[in-house]
């Protein structure tokens, strides 16, 4: 009798105890969905510190600078492609630069978002929108030390004017009118048959 019992307890708490099994092996398959994954990542990555994602990101050859958040961001949907160079040595500053130079540019009227979206480059670097308004600064700043500089040269030639003959005795080559000849033959191609004692 005592065996009978004992085999009826011990199939009642076999039987008590499936159900919570079948839930956990429910919770795990859910977890496994790719749909669950990002937040539980997410919530991961927010308890690391600013180092320990610059890690990460190194080990996936991904930019590290920026803020924790955009840190976390580029890890979960990051860029994949090669590492870009840094902003001061690329080639993506430099074209920014020569459109920032360039009255003619669209991209005077543009927005920053724009400007971003305008050059796949710029989207590498998280943090674009600093690097262009130092860079709009400097190039702001360098027309106005030109526009300085040419004053002072025009100030200086003004006050100090070149004598009608060079120091060899021979008239100033920018203002005499063989100038306009030599431009007006070269311009008609006659040079091509002239050696430089005929010019």
């Amino acid at each position: 009798m005592s065996g009978g019992k004992s085999g009826s307890k011990s199939a009642s708490r076999s039987r008590s105890r499936s159900p919570p099994n079948a839930q956990k092996n429910t919770g795990r398959q859910k977890s496994s969905n790719p749909g669950t994954l990002v937040p539980l990542e997410k919530k991961e990555l927010e308890k690391k510190t600013v180092a320990e994602l610059k890690v990460l990101l190194r080990q996936k050859g991904l930019p590290v600078s920026g803020r924790k958040s955009e840190l976390i961001e580029r890890l979960l949907n990051g860029y994949t492609g090669p590492k870009p160079k840094p902003w001061q040595y690329s080639e993506a500053k430099k074209d920014l630069k020569r459109a920032l130079l360039d009255p003619t540019s669209s991209i005077h009227k543009m927005s920053l978002e724009e400007v971003r979206s305008s050059d796949d480059r710029f989207k590498q670097y998280p943090n674009f929108g600093k690097y262009f308004r130092d860079l709009k600064k400097q190039v702001e700043a360098e027309k106005e030390q030109v526009k300085q500089d040419d004053a002072a040269a025009e100030s200086h030639l003004q006050k100090n004017p070149r004598s009608r003959l060079t120091q060899r005795g021979y008239p100033h080559w920018d203002t005499h009118a063989a100038k306009s000849l030599l431009e007006l033959d070269v311009a008609n191609d006659v040079h091509q048959n002239m050696t430089q004692q005929q010019l």
